[in-house]
C-alpha cells in the first residue's frame, strides 16, 4: 500500500549529540501522524530531498551560521532543480531578535518554528501541524516576546580588495588603524563569496578597489557580478557603491563611474593621502554622493592638465624619451635609433614615463606637453 502520510524533513546539525532529540523525533511522527526525517549535514539534508518531502523545517542555529542567506539559495537552487515546490520553515530560539524574525519574512519563509527543546514538544508539534498544512505561522505573541537586537549606531562600510601584495597591504593594514575614531566601522574583504556574506550586515557604503574590477575585466563586467551577487543575496535593500580611485585613473574612467549611478568615488590612501580618504568616506557613509573637484582635476585626461612637465621628475633619458614622442611622435624603434639604445631600452624607459606623469597611452603623454 502507498504511504499516505506527509514528510516533513528537518536539517539539524548533528541533532542526535544532543540528548533527548530521538525521543522528540518519536513524539512528532507520533502526534503529527507523519514521516519525520531529519538530515543531521547539509550533504545528507540535500540527497533526502528526492523523498518529496511536504514541508522543510531549518533549525534555529542555522539563522547563525554567516553562510545562511548562501545556503538557503543552494537549497531552492536545487529544489528547483529537482522541480520541487516546497514550503520552508525556520526554528526559533527565546534568543533569536525581533530583527532577524522581521528579516525572515522578506525570504519567502511559510512561517516559524518554536524549538521544542525551550518551548516544549506539545507546542512545537502545534506550530509543525499548522505549517504541515501550509498555513502561514507568524504567531505575533512569539514576535512580540523577541529580544531587539542591540543596534549599532555607527554605519558599516566595507572595502573590497585583493590581498595580494603583502608590502602594500601592511601599508594598508596600518592605515585601517587610523579609521577606528572615524563615525563609521569598517569591514574588509577580499572575495566575492566574503563579500555576499557581509551584505547580511547591512553595510551603507561598499566602496571596491579598482584592482578588484580589473580582476573580473571592465567595469560593466564588475557591475554584472555585483548586481548578480546583491539579487542572489536575497536582502530587502541596496547598498550604495563607491569605487576606490588612484592617481592613475583616468577622467573618462569617473565619467563611466558616474553614469552608472555610483554614490562616488574614495581617494587611495597611498596616492592622495589619509585625510581626503577619511573625508570620502565619511560623506559617503552618510549617503551623500562625493565626486571632489579637486581630486578629478589631477588625474590624467583632465582640461586642464594640472601639472607642467617641469614639475614631473624624469631623469636625462626619460625627458628625451618624452620630447621624441610629445613633439614628433616617433615610434619605439624610431626613438631606439635617434638615441642609439635598443628597442626594449626604450619601451622600458616610455613605461617609466608614462607611470611617473600618470598616463596609460602615448596620445595622454602627448597632450601634457601641451
Amino acid at each position: 500500500m502507498p504511504d499516505d502520510k506527509k514528510t516533513i524533513l528537518l536539517y539539524h546539525k548533528d541533532r542526535y549529540t544532543l540528548e533527548g532529540r530521538r525521543a522528540t523525533d518519536r513524539y512528532m511522527r507520533k502526534h503529527l501522524n507523519c514521516n519525520w526525517l531529519v538530515g543531521t549535514n547539509w550533504e545528507t539534508f540535500l540527497k533526502k530531498l528526492d523523498n518529496k518531502p511536504n514541508l522543510i523545517g531549518l533549525n534555529a542555529e542555522i539563522l547563525e551560521e554567516p553562510n545562511f542567506h548562501e545556503s538557503l539559495a543552494t537549497l531552492r537552487t536545487l529544489m528547483r532543480s529537482k522541480n520541487l515546490n516546497v514550503p520552508i520553515a525556520i526554528g526559533i530560539l527565546p534568543t533569536t531578535t525581533r530583527e532577524k524574525l522581521d528579516d525572515l519574512i522578506h525570504y519567502g519563509i511559510l512561517g516559524i518554528l518554536p524549538a521544542a527543546r525551550y518551548y516544549g514538544e506539545e507546542e512545537a508539534a502545534r506550530h509543525w501541524a499548522k505549517l504541515l498544512n501550509h498555513e502561514p505561522n507568524w504567531p505575533q505573541d512569539l514576535i512580540d516576546r523577541a529580544p531587539r537586537q542591540q543596534k549599532n549606531t555607527k554605519p558599516i562600510v566595507v572595502v573590497f580588495r585583493h590581498e595580494d601584495a603583502e608590502i602594500y597591504l601592511n601599508k594598508y593594514g596600518a592605515c585601517m588603524a587610523e579609521f577606528d575614531d572615524c563615525e563609521f566601522q569598517l569591514h574588509t574583504v577580499y572575495s566575492f563569496k566574503k563579500l555576499g556574506n557581509t551584505l547580511q550586515l547591512k553595510p551603507s557604503l561598499i566602496v571596491v578597489d579598482e584592482d578588484m574590477i580589473k580582476r573580473y575585466g571592465s567595469f560593466n563586467e564588475f557591475m554584472l557580478m555585483y548586481e548578480t551577487l546583491v539579487k542572489y543575496a536575497e536582502i530587502s535593500y541596496k547598498p550604495n557603491l563607491s569605487i576606490c580611485v588612484t592617481k592613475n585613473t583616468t577622467v573618462e574612467e569617473i565619467k563611466e563611474y558616474q553614469r552608472s549611478g555610483i554614490l562616488g568615488i574614495c581617494p587611495m590612501v597611498k596616492d592622495f593621502g589619509l585625510d581626503e580618504s577619511k573625508k570620502s568616506l565619511i560623506e559617503m557613509s552618510r549617503g551623500n554622493p562625493y565626486w571632489p573637484k579637486h581630486i578629478i582635476d589631477q588625474l590624467p585626461g583632465s582640461k586642464p592638465f594640472s601639472k607642467k612637465l617641469k614639475d614631473f621628475h624624469l631623469t636625462d633619458r626619460q625627458r628625451q624619451v618624452f620630447e621624441l614622442i610629445a613633439n614628433r611622435g616617433l615610434s619605439n624603434k624610431q626613438i631606439a635609433t635617434v638615441l642609439r639604445i635598443s628597442e626594449s631600452t626604450v619601451k622600458i624607459h616610455v613605461s617609466a614615463v608614462m607611470k611617473t606623469m600618470c598616463v596609460r597611452n602615448r596620445t595622454q603623454l602627448a597632450l601634457t606637453a601641451k
